[in-house]
């Protein structure tokens, strides 16, 4: 199935999952999608100087700037994906396009995104 990796800030108790979102979570998934890319640099730059990093669902104990951490750690972490999506949107970069339905029966979907801002984009000029 392969890492799958969520960006956590460790000052704020916060995590980006980018669970219901249609960009993946894997390595190539999230630096290659231009959306999860977004809502990456948007968050960061949100944030400067907060004690972020990306970690793993493989991994049991991380060091993390100088200290050991369990990932259960984690758990308890406020996910603000779609509050940074939310002001992207507001900041006229991403455009909501619709829902992706992967089980209808289980109400599992993922909500689909559109960068509306890079110009050198083909739809964007």
């Amino acid at each position: 199935m392969g890492v799958q990796y969520e960006l956590v800030n460790i000052d704020k108790k916060e995590v980006i999952s980018f669970s219901g979102v249609d960009t993946g979570t894997k390595l190539r998934e999230l630096a290659g999608t231009i959306v999860a890319s977004n809502i990456i640099t948007w968050y960061l730059l949100q944030n400067i100087g907060d004690r972020i990093s990306f970690i793993d669902d493989m991994t049991e104990s991380l060091i993390l700037f100088g200290s050991l951490y369990s990932r259960n750690a984690f758990a308890t972490y406020q996910d603000v994906t779609f509050q940074t999506i939310d002001q992207l949107v507001e900041a006229d970069v991403l455009r909501r396009v619709g829902t992706k339905w992967i089980d209808e029966e289980e109400g599992l979907s993922y909500e689909v995104l559109q960068n509306i801002w890079d110009p050198a984009l083909p739809d964007n000029k």
